[in-house]
């Protein structure tokens, strides 16, 4: 069956554009954190090393003094107007760039966009407003900026690199032979990148060669990224496919070269990488409610804080600095509010509107200079564009709730948000790994921490959300909050549909089958072929899925089939156990023992939205893959198409009582694919529920796929009603002849939302609407 998810391009299109435009922003700069071996991963190569650059000249501890001096304010105190000309005449501004205590703007040739030249401009408002300046006649593919004001310049075509201080007067420029300039790090080497002899050459800022490294040929090496310590790390791709991209670290001490996958699997399952390209160092985490920022790779060299407003989302980062904007509308009225986060200082810097702008039209930032001063380009509404220079660092505030992974205990963070939690009038009921000794996983405390910080935020913003009927205290659950409960493995499950369609005599002989597996059997009772190909066929792979992997059956026309094993049977029998393990686990975890149906059917949906990823390479591949396909794939390997995560949901549900059947639709235009879903009965209205659709680029499951409604399927996702089949009967045939309609609306409310979490005490769900507001919504007893 092909599968019909619609792929969403946006988060690989924007990773393709960061990942180029990174040959253009600044390089990041070394940041402090704890050397930790580089995992290995590819082939380990050797090195060939020279004597490397000398270190460039540290930055000198700024003096921020000169532009409070000389400027003049701009409607705040804390805000000052940097008079460039090239702003004010309206030179196209193609990037700015901001590191130590300098500014480089470039500006296209004058009076053209894309004409060969450019204009570099270069500023040290700490020290002086005059700028630096510098024309150049030839096409620029990079520019880089070093702490100590250095500009180093890549032409586009020949490669040739050009050197300039601090005034912008050049002082070096050569051609790398063959090789592509990539970044340069803080310490002053050039990285080039030899893309057909799978070579890393640095050189001086003379163009002198320093070191060379030799990587393995099935990456490219798109850019570097940052220096932890003793280690660089580079971005490379595999091949052309720039949407898939990995980690190349270099140990300078040891020459050690290592590959790394993007994703940290610090992180566990139940945490995932967002894949957002790195930026400067640093890779981000998507959430709603909590900055997660960490080394390429290397989760414990990072940070996790509360977000400080709803919609938060990150402007730039640079080194530790991250400036994020929240978008406010008030009527017609639109407004952007910016904060500044010192991940050093575990400050936060008051609140910037672009309301407070004079004659600003739209306001972005930049970056930062000195001592936490952002820099802005504020385009005025009476005509061209200004730069200003916001002094954030006078306003700074502590951090709550601030955790650093190098040096803090994640139990002991987790607590104090709790902590913060009670005294907010919000209960979250305590975690079971914490009373049978397991350790939590870090992954497994983030999402935690995001939990607390959404309600933490929400009391901030609209506490009316969170007011109980029952009382003042919430008590608010998912997967990572609860009490547990005392689920045991049920060999023996059946759908409704798959018993109406196949008959109670099909359904015992499937049993027999089971229960011969599971006891090491070699044959068991069977009455004819059809019942030993049923069994070990369709109804193995929807109600005992370990069976479809690993086992087989045949008639030998005795009232007998044999089993066949396809491993070793004690491999088999250990196997099984451990699958019936895995089920009771995550039943154990996931629900609790009074949970009713529709919090079992929530619960579940957001446990397989999150635990599972969608395979696109399987899609790709469906027709010559259909054997590979099974729900047992998705609990071992954590990822699927729709069929086999439609099934998993089916068999979780069975399992612990809830009636589910798996039911297949089919497209209304031509051409498109068939697709698979959750038929679901809850006090007896039947629903449909969508995990595969369900799941998010941030770990929030789309609500617009649980208990909605057969019109819902057909008007929006185009899937014909009268196709739908249930219970293995064939499209456009089931509905002629079951009654499995969906057409209860009691749910519409929450299909614009992402699930937060929901109270059991108070039968309600809490959600946010596409707007990021905190919502309630009561599903009764």
């Amino acid at each position: 069956m092909k599968n019909g998810f619609k792929v969403r391009k946006v988060s690989a299109l924007l990773l393709a554009f960061l990942l180029c435009f990174g040959m253009l922003a600044g390089c990041g700069k070394d940041t402090d954190g704890n050397e930790a071996d580089v995992t290995p991963g590819a082939d380990k190569v050797t090195a060939t090393v020279t004597p490397e650059a000398a270190t460039a000249t540290p930055t000198p501890t700024p003096t921020v003094i000169a532009f409070k001096q000389s400027c003049e304010t701009a409607g705040r105190e804390d805000l000052y107007r940097i008079p460039i000309d090239e702003l004010k005449n309206g030179r196209a501004l193609m990037e700015t760039i901001c590191r130590g205590n300098f500014i480089l703007m470039r500006f296209a040739a004058e009076g053209a966009y894309d004409a060969e030249g450019a204009t570099f401009v270069l500023l040290d408002p700490c020290a002086s407003i005059e700028p630096s300046r510098v024309n150049v006649d030839y096409d620029v593919t990079a520019a880089k900026l070093l702490p100590n004001g250095t500009v180093v310049v890549a032409e586009q075509g020949n490669g040739r690199v050009h050197v300039f201080d601090n005034t912008l007067r050049e002082t070096a420029n050569f051609a790398p032979d063959g090789t592509t300039m990539i970044g340069v790090s803080d310490d002053g080497l050039v990285w080039n990148n030899d893309a057909a002899g799978s070579k890393l050459i640095a050189t001086d800022l003379q163009g002198q060669p320093a070191c060379e490294y030799s990587y393995d040929p099935k990456y490219q090496v798109a850019r570097y990224l940052g220096s932890s310590g003793d280690r660089k790390t580079f971005v490379v791709t595999e091949g052309d496919d720039w949407f898939a991209y990995d980690y190349m670290h270099i140990l300078s001490g040891s020459k050690d070269v290592s590959f790394q996958n993007e994703y940290d699997t610090d992180l566990g399952d139940d945490w995932k990488n967002d894949k957002y390209a790195p930026t400067q160092g640093m890779v981000s985490v998507k959430s709603d409610s909590t900055w997660f920022f960490h080394a390429a790779g290397r989760l414990r060299e990072g940070y996790a804080f509360p977000k400080q407003q709803p919609q938060e989302q990150m402007n730039f980062l640079q080194d530790k600095m991250m400036c994020s904007i929240n978008y406010r509308k008030d009527g017609n009225t639109s407004t952007s509010e910016f904060l500044l986060y010192d991940m050093d200082k575990q400050t936060v810097s008051g609140k910037l509107s672009s309301s407070d702008i004079p004659d600003s039209s739209y306001a972005d930032t930049n970056g930062v200079v000195g001592d936490g001063n952002v820099v802005i380009i504020s385009s005025r509404k009476s005509g061209g564009n200004e730069m200003l220079l916001w002094a954030s660092a006078d306003t700074a505030a502590p951090i709550e709730g601030f955790f650093d992974f190098s040096k803090d205990e994640p139990a002991e963070c987790l607590a104090k948000l709790l902590k913060q939690a009670e005294e907010s009038g919000i209960v979250f009921t305590p975690d079971r790994t914490e009373d049978d000794g397991t350790p939590a996983s870090l992954g497994e405390f983030m999402a935690e921490m995001e939990l607390i910080n959404t309600f933490l935020l929400c009391a901030k913003e609209n506490p009316d959300v969170l007011k109980n009927a029952s009382g003042n205290t919430i008590h608010p659950e998912n997967k990572n909050c609860n009490d547990g409960a005392h689920f045991t493995f049920n060999r023996h499950v059946f759908s409704t549909f798959y018993l109406k369609e196949h008959g109670e005599e099909l359904r015992d002989g499937f049993y027999a089958y089971v229960d011969a597996l599971c006891a090491g059997e070699d044959r068991f009772r069977c009455e004819d072929v059809r019942m030993a190909n049923w069994s070990s066929g369709k109804f193995a792979e929807m109600f005992f899925p370990i069976a479809k992997v690993y086992a087989d059956a045949e008639y030998t026309d005795d009232g007998w089939a044999t089993i066949t094993y396809k491993i070793p049977k004690e491999e088999f029998l250990k196997k099984e156990r451990e699958f019936e393990e895995m089920i009771t686990g995550i039943l154990n975890d996931v629900l609790e023992d009074d949970y009713s149906d529709i919090e079992k059917t929530l619960a579940l949906y957001e446990f397989l939205t999150e635990y599972a990823v969608y395979d696109y390479d399987m899609a790709e591949h469906n027709e010559e893959r259909t054997d590979e396909q099974t729900s047992y794939r998705v609990l071992m390997e954590h990822q699927g198409i729709c069929g086999e995560i439609a099934q998993l949901y089916q068999y979780l549900a069975l399992q612990c009582g809830v009636d589910m059947d798996e039911s297949v639709g089919a497209p209304v235009q031509p051409g498109e694919d068939m697709h698979a879903w959750d038929y679901v009965k809850i006090g007896g209205v039947g629903y449909l529920v969508d995990a595969t659709w369900g799941m998010t680029d941030n770990r929030a499951p789309a609500l617009g796929y649980f208990l909605f409604t057969d019109e819902r399927r057909e008007n929006r996702d185009g899937y014909s009603i009268e196709s739908f089949d249930i219970g293995f009967y064939g499209l456009y045939g089931a509905r002629k002849k079951y009654s499995f309609e969906a057409n209860d609306t009691r749910y519409k409310d929450l299909w614009d939302g992402l699930y937060v979490a929901f109270d059991e005490d108070a039968n309600c769900i809490y959600y946010k609407d596409y707007n990021g507001n905190l919502k309630r919504f009561e599903y009764g007893e």
